[in-house]
């Protein structure tokens, strides 16, 4: 198999698959990016470690002889990216490949084929479409709640949630909560629940940027998503997933409206002097001033006092001043309000299609 690329394209597309490649795995066939020419004058990379899969179709131009042939990926995918041709060359046969650039070849030996996964194609029946920045917005304002090694497996990833022409992408640890909710065109009438790993959507995320539409099928045991030149599948996570829906506020008799920047930085101030272990801070609101606070008795204490707006009452409470920056980072508004029924209470921030809910410590069983 012979054929002729532009280096940048071919660059990006490698490095898209790569990205579920691993550096060390027990059966070394996975350490290789798969290229496999087609009829149709494109080829496509695919990776995989067994969880997730990627495969990425590209235009090349003179393409000679279509086969199949694995090939270290990180030796490919380092010489592409530091190569600086415009185009480059690729000869491939069943022992070796040879990458011919502007001023240098590079030979690769070449596995067999035989032992690679195959990534599955999308099927026609059960596929939801949503536009890709939707569906990067919906990732990308959960994937950071989700729980990391949880032995409470079905909160190990994002769950995906489909109801008619709406799908909810919802996230938590048990300390926070976050939920985008989608519109998206469900011509099949899928209704469905599946929580899908954090890495998977993750890449997911990256297919999906800049897409107009991306289509996504949920099996027995994983996801399929599918964009204009790339196809992904990702593993489920066994479980059922909370009742989300009874976690997020409805009733909230006090509000706390503030600069979210500035609340930012007074969080990463007085949080300098917070407990290492439970990042603790506390937030007092009254006659529209709030003051942040935390006490350690090695470090000492630090406070900072901040305009806002309370209605309802005073506001005294604990949090994790990480959770709070994490969660005020995912949203886009200059301004914004915290929400609680009482001290003790979770607290809700909305924007738009987003809910992010933080527990306070206090609550905490």
């Amino acid at each position: 198999m012979k054929f002729t690329c532009n280096r940048v394209k071919l660059a990006e597309a490698l490095g898209l698959v790569n990205n579920v490649i691993p550096a060390r795995a027990s059966k070394p066939v996975i350490q290789n990016v798969q290229i496999r020419g087609n009829s149709d004058s494109t080829i496509t990379l695919s990776g995989t470690d067994y969880e997730i899969g990627i495969s990425y179709n590209l235009e090349v131009e003179n393409l000679t002889d279509p086969s199949t042939a694995l090939i270290s990926a990180s030796s490919l995918v380092g010489i592409v990216q530091e190569d600086r041709s415009e185009e480059v060359t690729l000869e491939i046969n069943e022992e070796s490949a040879k990458m011919i650039a502007s001023r240098g070849v590079f030979e690769f030996s070449v596995a067999l084929n035989e032992e690679f996964p195959e990534i599955r194609s999308i099927g026609t029946e059960d596929v939801i479409e949503i536009p890709g920045d939707a569906l990067t917005d919906a990732i990308s304002k959960t994937s950071f709640a989700t729980a990391r090694g949880d032995t409470r497996y079905a909160l190990n990833g994002i769950c995906i949630n489909i109801q008619d022409e709406k799908a909810d992408f919802v996230a938590s640890d048990t300390h926070r909560l976050s939920l985008v909710s989608k519109k998206i065109k469900n011509d099949s009438k899928v209704n469905k629940q599946s929580i899908v790993i954090t890495k998977g959507m993750q890449e997911l995320a990256r297919m999906a940027s800049g897409e107009d539409v991306v289509q996504i099928q949920l099996l027995s045991n994983e996801m399929v998503a599918k964009t204009s030149r790339a196809t992904l599948i990702s593993r489920l996570v066994d479980g059922q997933f909370p009742r989300y829906q009874d976690v997020i506020p409805k009733e909230t008799a006090l509000s706390l409206t503030f600069v979210r920047d500035e609340l930012m930085h007074g969080l990463r101030l007085v949080g300098k002097m917070s407990n290492e272990e439970s990042h603790s801070i506390k937030i007092d609101a009254a006659n529209d001033k709030m003051n942040i606070s935390a006490t350690t008795g090695s470090l000492g204490s630090g406070q900072q006092e901040l305009d806002a707006k309370v209605e309802g009452g005073e506001i005294s409470a604990s949090f994790n001043f990480v959770y709070l920056i994490e969660a005020l980072k995912s949203f886009n508004s200059s301004e914004m309000s915290m929400k609680l029924s009482n001290n003790d209470a979770p607290v809700r921030m909305d924007e738009g299609d987003y809910i992010h809910v933080v527990m306070p410590i206090t609550s905490r069983r």
